[in-house]
């Protein structure tokens, strides 16, 4: 029971793996960066998870022809500087989020030059053809409204490190390598939501062990990414609790055959596939924290297929790169493979190279760097990096969403036209059956051309005290923080 005069704990402290370059919503693609964003940011309206939506900054809003929406904002919500939201500032947040090669991705299907605002607190948002997860793209954390007159003030460089929105939380300082902490906003402009925390410190915990340590020990009461080997250790420690649930996520090998032609020859691809033997190496190293990915992205997705389960094959994968080498791939060479550090990805990738080592013959090392510049130079298009261990992360919910990296004007992954308008067909589909076909085709394609080669689909493991309310898991890693309070 709590002592008479006590005062209740009011602020959340949570690790998470990585630290973001930076929290602008069009500027990252770091699952902490989404997370922390909900706490500080707002968006038009709201997913409930289960196909319906509910109002936020948007008190309504209405379909008036294929390509066009129309939102009624809310009257009198202001950012954090105490300026007010209005049309303008949704209008400049879709035109922005068009353009950015991080968000282009969802927001390559809007139309930003064509978005309106009708009036002061009515906007009409358009996108170039009918697309099926518009009301989902606008939900997620890409879709968080902006402030134009203090970004065209500052400059995104400063925005990206002194966030201004209008969420339930301002931000309050960023340490470098350490934490992002962010404090109550008490001028929020939703007055009946209660929010329990005054303060969250986002933490960044690179290395796996170390987080479950962390919320064994006290020092944070939610750790995020939580690996399957600590969540059994922790079901078992006094004072600790786990949820764990199916995520959106799928870790793959990434190749980039469009800037760098080291693995242009699709035989070498798939040879490296077929060495490996997937199903034991994810087990070993997830255990609980993963199964096996099947397909190119999670299973919990609308149209998902097994296409994978029987890559494994050692002879042919030997025969593969036979024909690699004659077409002049050079066996002889020492290749690299580039990932984040992050020890599980580490430990899988060490196994790869000693199949790839044993059935082929082949030499590879690895690389580690900061997510952040990994990220970085992936998208920068030179071809820096050939071969790396990356994640889609669908936190938007939708198989459009899990493809992005095989979408849009930036892919590194291939250039294939057909591939490139079947993905595009699917996302104007609203037909629900007619969209599984698609994605059933598109699988195939994906499978045939190999152009990444899927890992595993990790689940959402959280490690939190026991006195910890409010949290409910999410599937995109994302999970809203700002409702979180402790008994």
């Amino acid at each position: 029971m709590e002592k008479k005069g006590k005062k209740k704990k009011d602020t959340l402290t949570v690790a998470f793996r990585n630290e973001p370059a930076n929290m602008d919503p069009t500027g990252s693609s770091a699952l902490t960066a989404f997370c922390i964003q909900f706490q500080n940011f707002d968006r038009l309206i709201i997913n409930n998870g289960d196909g319906t939506y509910s109002p936020s900054l948007a008190k309504e809003w209405e379909q008036i022809d294929p390509l066009t929406y129309r939102f009624h904002l809310r009257e009198g919500v202001k950012f954090h500087d105490g300026s007010e939201m209005t049309a303008e500032d949704v209008v400049y947040t879709i035109a922005r989020a068009e353009k950015s090669s991080f968000s282009s991705s969802f927001f390559g299907y809007f139309n930003g030059e064509a978005c309106t605002a009708v009036d002061k607190y009515t906007v009409d948002i358009v996108t170039y053809e009918p697309f099926a997860p518009f009301l989902t793209y606008l939900s997620s954390s890409r879709g968080s409204i902006v402030p134009k007159a203090y970004i065209e003030k500052v400059g995104a460089e400063e925005f990206g490190r002194k966030p201004i929105g209008t969420g339930a939380f301002k931000f309050d300082s960023w340490t470098a390598g350490d934490n992002i902490t962010m404090v109550k906003n008490e001028d929020y402009w939703d007055k009946e939501r209660q929010i329990p925390l005054n303060k969250i410190i986002n933490r960044f915990v690179t290395d796996t062990s170390a987080r479950a340590i962390e919320i064994e020990s006290g020092a944070v009461d939610i750790s995020l990414h939580v690996a399957g080997n600590d969540a059994s250790r922790l079901e078992t420690t006094d004072g600790v609790k786990t949820q764990i649930g199916p995520s959106y996520s799928t870790t793959y090998l990434r190749f980039d055959t469009v800037n760098n032609d080291t693995y242009a020859d699709v035989n070498i691809r798939k040879a490296l596939r077929a060495a490996i033997d997937m199903e034991t190496i994810v087990n070993t190293v997830w255990g609980k924290g993963g199964e096996p990915a099947k397909s190119y992205y999670s299973p919990v997705l609308l149209g998902w297929k097994d296409v994978t389960s029987n890559d494994y094959d050692e002879e042919a994968a030997k025969k593969y790169l036979a024909e690699a080498v004659a077409n002049g791939f050079d066996p002889e060479k020492t290749y690299t493979v580039y990932c984040s550090g992050d020890s599980l990805e580490t430990n899988a990738l060490q196994a790869f190279m000693n199949q790839w080592k044993k059935v082929l013959g082949l030499n590879f090392e690895m690389n580690t760097m900061d997510n952040a510049t990994l990220t970085s130079k992936i998208n920068s298009g030179t071809g820096e990096i050939p071969f790396m261990i990356t994640s889609t992360n669908a936190a938007a919910g939708d198989p459009d969403h899990g493809l992005f990296v095989y979408k849009g004007t930036a892919c590194t992954t291939h250039k294939d036209p057909a591939l490139f308008e079947l993905i595009n067909q699917a996302a104007a589909e609203f037909d629900t059956e007619k969209r599984v076909s698609l994605y059933g085709e598109i699988q195939d394609m994906l499978h045939e051309g190999c152009y990444t080669i899927p890992m595993v689909n990790t689940n959402a493991i959280y490690g939190l005290k026991e006195g910890v309310q409010g949290l409910e898991a999410h599937p995109g890693y994302v999970p809203d923080l700002t409702g979180v309070y402790f008994e």
